[in-house]
């Protein structure tokens, strides 16, 4: 039985919300039919996107509008989320392994702790992105911006920073090596 991703809000009918998802789940998985998952605004809890999938390992989602939407440790592992609008996203613990975002945008968006290990960010705007502990070993982070990024303890081992903003970036307990960052002015920091 495949893994069910449930993307919803925190709400006082948390409980009922992920005991109907639980049952519908275990129906599918009874019947083989494929259930669809729904992507909400985490702010309204309205729906912006239904996928008729388990989950969204390898999911199509390029330029996809998902502002403010729920990914909290979802599978978006091989996703083409290029071009998509992630702006104020949670994906806190998501696993983005070898996804494809660039050109995303991704301002204001919480990937604390996420998955990216190989993932292409290339081109994207991660201006002010929590990025707290993130594992982006190996990602392509050419161009990116993540001018007022928080990088504190992630990983950036092998990572492409090429071209990439690093202004005013919280860089404090970083792994990898960084000795080819080089400030500019006090204020930024550019590779």
């Amino acid at each position: 039985v495949g893994t069910k991703v449930l993307i919803t809000y925190v709400n006082p009918c948390l409980f009922v919300v992920l005991f109907v998802t639980w049952w519908h789940g275990r129906i599918a998985a009874s019947t083989g039919a494929n259930m669809p998952t729904e992507i909400k605004n985490c702010w309204t809890g309205a729906v912006i996107l239904t996928v008729e999938a388990e989950n969204l390992r390898g999911a199509d989602l390029r330029g996809a509008d998902l502002r403010r939407a729920d990914l909290i440790y979802a599978d978006l592992r091989y996703a083409d989320l290029s071009y998509a609008d992630l702006r104020d996203a949670n994906l806190r613990g998501a696993d983005l392994h070898g996804a494809n975002l660039s050109y995303a945008d991704l301002r204001g968006a919480n990937l604390s702790y996420a998955d990216l290990r190989g993932a292409n960010l290339s081109y994207a705007n991660l201006r002010y992105a929590n990025l707290r502990g993130a594992d982006l070993s190996d990602a392509n982070l050419r161009g990116a911006d993540l001018s007022g990024a928080n990088l504190s303890y992630a990983n950036l081992r092998y990572a492409n920073l090429r071209g990439a903003d690093l202004s005013d970036a919280d860089l404090r307990d970083a792994i990898g090596d960084l000795r080819h960052v080089k400030s500019l002015h006090a204020d930024r920091w550019v590779v």
